[in-house]
């Protein structure tokens, strides 16, 4: 992740001025937790979709939350990630762009965010970039939350399509040892 700060301290804007003033970056970095990187596993190889019926994809095992003070620094970021080909690789189908286009609710609310997933030293990270308020309405709005009904759906998903002896084995492989995927159905 330490490439990452040096992209937005150290990056400039075309005209020499600085992309993100220090006083307002704040940076937050997870490792998604063993059990999770299971179920993962389990999704992407039974192909078992989301429920937007997307496709599961190992990307966001490791992570990162960048919140910055507006939107112009969101892509100013997001640009000179694109730029520095020395230390990320971004594909076309890399960056979702929830600023311009973002996720409508039911409820009205919309969630706001730019995902992009470089590749960093044969790794596929998931940045987050988006403005202090996109992070506290990402945070704090239930229907943003990947709440208990999302994960209680996918792991029903993964118990129905994977079978208990599939299950275990990569339980045991990986050293899970509690997941509500072990209970036998």
């Amino acid at each position: 992740m330490e490439v990452l700060k040096d992209a937005i301290y150290n990056g400039k804007k075309d005209d020499g001025t600085d992309i993100i003033p220090l006083p307002y970056a704040v940076i937050a970095t997870r490792v998604k937790r063993l059990d999770r990187i299971y179920e993962k596993l389990l999704e992407v190889l039974y192909d078992i979709r989301d429920t937007d019926n997307t496709l599961a994809k190992f990307r966001d095992v490791r992570g990162a939350r960048v919140v910055l003070a507006d939107e112009e620094k969101c892509f100013n970021l997001l640009k000179a990630l694109r730029n520095d080909t020395k230390n990320f690789i971004i594909e076309d189908g890399d960056v979702d762009d929830w600023i311009h286009e973002p996720k409508h609710r039911e409820n009205g609310s919309e969630y706001k965010s730019i995902h992009v997933h470089p590749t960093y030293a044969n790794v596929v990270y998931s940045v987050h970039i988006r403005t202090h308020s996109m992070d506290r309405a990402a945070l704090t709005d239930p229907q943003l939350l990947h709440d208990a009904k999302y994960l209680v759906e996918k792991r029903q998903m993964i118990i129905r399509d994977v079978p208990y002896q599939i299950r275990r084995l990569v339980a045991a492989v990986m050293g899970v040892t509690e997941s509500p995927l072990l209970i036998k159905n």
